[in-house]
C-alpha cells in the first residue's frame, strides 16, 4: 500500500533531492547520531508546505519523522544550505532541456500575506497596516515559477521589478544552450512606469504592461 509519505515524496523526486542535502553534523566531539531519516523529514516538510497548517499539528507518527522539533530543525538546516533553491534549479533544467518551459512570455505579479516575525516584514497597506510580507513572483507562459523574491509588505511592487527579472535563472534549452531572457513580459498597472518599461527595452524584452487610465487590467 502506498503511504502518504510515498505519494508526497516519490522515488523520482527523492533521487533528485538526496544528493543536494548537506552531510549531517559531525559527532566527533560527542552527541548522539541522527536516528530519524532525512527522507521522512523531507516528506513531512512537503506535507507542511502543501497544507499550510501550524507545525504543532504535524502528524509525526504518520511520517515517522521523530518530533516536530526534529523536523523543524532539519528544515531550517536545509533552507540555510540552499537545498530548495538548488532543487528548483535542477527541475527547471530538466524541464527546459525537455522543451517544457514557455519563454514566449514571463508574467510578473505579487501577493501579500501576514507575517509577524522574520527579516522581511512591514506594515501591509492593504491589510490595515498589519505586519506582513510580500512575494514577488515571475512565471513562464504556462505559469511555472521561475523566480521569487520576498520583501516586507509595504514597498511598491515596481521597486523589485528589475531585481526579480535579473533573478531569472540560466536554464538549459533543448539545444543545450542556456536561456534566462523571455521574449515578452506581462505585468499589471502597478508596474506602469518609465523605469520598468525602460528596463525591458534595454534588455530587448517586449513590453506588455497595462497602462493606467487606459486598460482595465
Amino acid at each position: 500500500m502506498t503511504t502518504l509519505a510515498d505519494r508526497l515524496l516519490p522515488d523520482g523526486l527523492w533521487r533528485r533531492l538526496h544528493p543536494l542535502l548537506p552531510p549531517p553534523p559531525s559527532h566527533a566531539r560527542g552527541g548522539a547520531p541522527r536516528t530519524v531519516s532525512d527522507r521522512a523529514c523531507m516528506a513531512a516538510i512537503i506535507f507542511m508546505a502543501r497544507i499550510s497548517t501550524p507545525w504543532a499539528l504535524l502528524p509525526v507518527g504518520e511520517f515517522g519523522c521523530g518530533s516536530v522539533t526534529s523536523c523543524w530543525r532539519r528544515f531550517a538546516e536545509w533552507a540555510s544550505a540552499g537545498v530548495f533553491e538548488r532543487l528548483h534549479e535542477v527541475l527547471l533544467d530538466e524541464l527546459g532541456e525537455a522543451g517544457q518551459l514557455d519563454w514566449s512570455r514571463v508574467s510578473v505579479d505579487t501577493f501579500s500575506l501576514r507575517a509577524v516575525r522574520g527579516d522581511h516584514t512591514g506594515a501591509n497597506p492593504v491589510d490595515r497596516a498589519k505586519p506582513g510580507s510580500k512575494l514577488h513572483l515571475a512565471v513562464d507562459g504556462t505559469a511555472l515559477p521561475l523566480a521569487v523574491l520576498v520583501t516586507a509588505a509595504n514597498p511598491p511592487d515596481s521597486t523589485m521589478f528589475e531585481a526579480l527579472l535579473d533573478d531569472l535563472p540560466e536554464v538549459r534549452t533543448p539545444t543545450g544552450r542556456r536561456r534566462s531572457r523571455p521574449d515578452k513580459c506581462h505585468a499589471d498597472k502597478a508596474y506602469d512606469n518609465r523605469a520598468c518599461r525602460g528596463y525591458l527595452t534595454r534588455r530587448g524584452i517586449k513590453v506588455r504592461i497595462a497602462r493606467r487610465g487606459i486598460e482595465s487590467s
